[in-house]
């Protein structure tokens, strides 16, 4: 989780570690350290039926009854951001992984191919989302998490590149999905695991693609492997009815993907290496960006996302800084 690769960054962690492996998120999510919380405004919003727009959410929650407020905090799914303390974080992350502040042990990190594809939408989004989206509705979400007035050509980039002039509704809600998941977990990750191979540490990176069939037949076809969907393999829940039950059955290739799960997971976990006998190979993220993409059967790649992530983290500072040239300004806001 993001707590656990936060931690690895902590000086007041220094030598508590020695192997870390961070999955659901990481600390180069912007909204997960800061001194403002739009994000978490928005979630709360949504949990207590108030209206998208920031001037309604704000009257919604003046009027709101004390108690109602009081239960989200019972809420696992609301998580309050955490701030720049100088003690347990010392500066702002990215400023970290720029001067190298990150402990050169073995890391492991990955993401779905479908972070964005359901858990994430059904908490942000209105209940009908599955049904299509309008740009207004895909705008305003994303702006949570781009709240300031000066955060607008950014939008607008996303907007061009990723809407253009579409008005399908089921387009729409595809492109969100993508969106999404780029923003919390796609691009965060592939930074972090920069980050941490350029601090000289050994690093695996994956993409997971396996939707578990008892969540498929919950779900509409689109979703692929969404958020979380590896945990029910990597944690061997397809062999336990003790402490946890699943409610459907696994089929013959998740248990035997899941026992591979468990051995390249566990053996990171002892040796700080994926790899042992009997597994295929899982090379280090390097200079090459080696990645192992995980289904049912498992393949080393190059260059997880590239495109997306060359866009996110060069092409929109390049299209920004074309603006403010042309308009005179000299501040664009950090992605």
């Amino acid at each position: 989780m993001e707590s656990n690769q936060r931690l690895t960054i902590s000086p007041m962690s220094a030598g508590l570690f020695q192997h870390a492996i961070a999955q659901s998120g990481t600390a180069a999510l912007k909204n997960l350290v800061s001194d403002q919380s739009p994000l978490m405004t928005q979630m709360v919003a949504n949990a207590l039926g108030c209206d998208a727009s920031p001037e309604k959410i704000a009257r919604c929650l003046k009027n709101m009854d004390t108690n109602a407020l009081l239960a989200l905090t019972k809420d696992p799914t609301l998580r309050f951001p955490v701030t720049v303390d100088g003690l347990f974080l010392t500066d702002k992350v990215n400023k970290i992984y720029r001067d190298h502040q990150v402990p050169p042990i073995p890391f492991m990190t990955g993401l779905n191919n479908d972070e964005g594809g359901w858990l994430l939408p059904s908490m942000f989004c209105p209940p009908n989302w599955t049904e299509g989206m309008d740009r207004e509705q895909t705008m305003a979400i994303l702006g949570v998490f781009h709240p300031e007035p000066k955060d607008k050509p950014l939008l607008d980039i996303l907007e061009e590149e990723y809407l253009g002039t579409t008005e399908d509704r089921n387009e729409i809600r595809k492109v969100f999905t993508k969106l999404l998941g780029a923003m919390i977990f796609t691009i965060p990750a592939i930074t972090t695991a920069k980050a941490h191979r350029d601090a000289g540490a050994p690093v695996y990176l994956y993409q997971y693609h396996h939707a578990p069939q008892f969540l498929k037949e919950k779900r509409p076809s689109f979703v692929g492997a969404d958020h979380g969907d590896e945990i029910f393999l990597v944690l061997g829940f397809c062999f336990t009815t003790t402490h946890a039950q699943l409610t459907g059955a696994c089929t013959a290739e998740e248990l035997q993907l899941s026992k591979l799960l468990m051995s390249y997971w566990g053996n990171f976990a002892r040796t700080g290496s994926p790899g042992g006998p009997g597994l295929g190979p899982w090379p280090q993220y390097g200079p090459q960006e080696n990645y192992l993409s995980i289904d049912v059967k498992q393949e080393v790649l190059q260059h997880l996302a590239g495109d997306l992530y060359t866009f996110f983290t060069k092409t929109i500072a390049e299209k920004l800084s074309a603006a403010q040239k042309k308009n005179g300004q000299s501040e664009h806001p950090e992605l």
